[in-house]
C-alpha cells in the first residue's frame, strides 16, 4: 500500500507501580510505549512505535489489512527512512541459550534424574523459540524485499 500520510497521532501508554516498604525503601518500575496511528489515502494505519513521519509525506507499507492496516515495514517515500514493526532477535537469542543448558548439565556431570529432564525441556523450549524467531525474522525480510525499489536523487 502506497500513499499520502494524514491525521498523524503518537498515542502514548505509561504503565507499572511504585511502592514504598515499611522502612522507607521506594521501589518499582514503569514503562512506557507509543504507537503511531494515521491515515493512509483515507485508510487507517496503527505502527506500534513512534516514526518520525508528517502529514503529507509519501509513504509504502507492506503488512496485513485486518480493519486497520498493521505494517510490518514502512518505507518513508518523503525522506528514505524505512521502519520495522518488530522481527527481532530476542527468541533466537533466547532459543539458544536454552540449547545449551542440557549439554552444559551433562558435561559438569549432572546425571540426577532432575537435572537431565530440565536439561531436556530446556532443548525442547530452546528448539520452539528458535523456530518462532526465525519465523518473525525471516517473515519481516520478505517484508523488506516486497518493498518497491526507489532512485533517489540528490538536488
Amino acid at each position: 500500500m502506497s500513499g499520502a500520510v494524514s491525521h498523524a497521532s503518537t498515542v502514548s501508554s505509561t504503565s507499572g507501580s511504585v511502592s514504598t516498604s515499611h522502612d522507607g525503601y521506594v521501589g518499582g518500575s514503569v514503562s512506557t510505549s507509543h504507537t503511531m496511528l494515521f491515515r493512509v489515502d483515507g485508510k487507517p494505519v496503527r505502527f506500534g512505535k513512534a516514526l518520525n513521519l508528517a502529514n503529507g509525506d509519501a509513504v509504502t507499507l507492506v503488512g496485513y489489512d485486518k480493519g486497520e492496516f498493521e505494517p510490518l515495514v514502512l518505507r518513508n517515500d518523503s525522506t528514505g527512512v524505512v521502519y520495522r514493526e518488530g522481527g527481532n532477535w530476542t527468541p533466537v537469542l533466547a532459543g539458544l541459550v536454552f540449547l545449551t543448558v542440557y549439554p552444559f548439565v551433562l558435561w559438569i556431570g549432572l546425571d540426577d534424574f532432575l537435572f537431565v529432564w530440565i536439561g531436556r525441556v530446556s532443548t525442547l523450549v530452546g528448539v520452539v523459540a528458535l523456530a518462532a524467531g526465525f519465523y518473525y525474522v525471516r517473515r519481516e525480510s520478505s517484508a523488506i524485499s516486497m518493498l518497491p525499489s526507489l532512485v533517489y536523487q540528490k538536488r
